[in-house]
Formats: structure tokens, C-alpha cells, sequence
């Protein structure tokens, strides 16, 4: 078992979202997105169950006409194939 320090991962960027595997094998993949204020994550379908982890500043989730803050701290699982959206604010 290896933990994976988190906290000095980011991969911050003003022109474009930063994305980096942390964890893959046959079963899972663990991936790090980080997005600045203002960054948005559009139209975007799951390809198999997703886990999204708040580590800091604030996330709006939206899928249709609905949307849910994900401030630090929040834990949220979508299931394969739901279409959704995230804005960092």
C-alpha cells in the first residue's frame, strides 16, 4: 500500500485545465484535475463510475438544469454514462 500525497500536485494552468494520472491499473484510475477560478469542465459524459473529491476551492457540479456546490471536503459519485459539468469558482 502506497499513499499518494496529494497536496502539492496540482498542475494549475490559466490557459488550459491540468490533468494528471495519480493511480491506474485493470480495475480503477485515480486522475488529478485542477482548475482555476472561472475554469470550466463542459459537456462531459462518464465512461464508467467517477468519484469527485473537492481538495480545495469550491466546485459547481451541473448536470441539465441542476446544479451542486462541492466546496473542500465534498465526495460525490456519478454513474457510468451521466453527462455533467464542473465550474471552479
Amino acid at each position: 500500500m502506497n499513499p499518494i500525497p496529494t497536496a502539492d500536485l496540482h498542475d494549475f494552468n490559466d490557459k488550459q485545465i491540468g490533468h494528471r494520472v495519480l493511480s491506474e491499473d485493470p480495475v480503477s484510475r485515480v486522475l488529478l484535475v485542477s482548475l482555476r477560478a472561472g475554469q470550466e469542465l463542459n459537456d462531459h459524459v462518464t465512461e464508467g463510475l467517477i468519484t469527485l473529491y473537492t481538495l480545495s476551492g469550491r466546485l459547481t457540479l451541473g448536470q441539465g438544469d441542476a446544479a451542486q456546490e462541492m466546496p473542500v471536503g465534498a465526495l460525490l459519485r456519478l454513474a457510468p454514462g451521466v453527462a455533467y459539468r464542473l465550474r471552479a469558482h
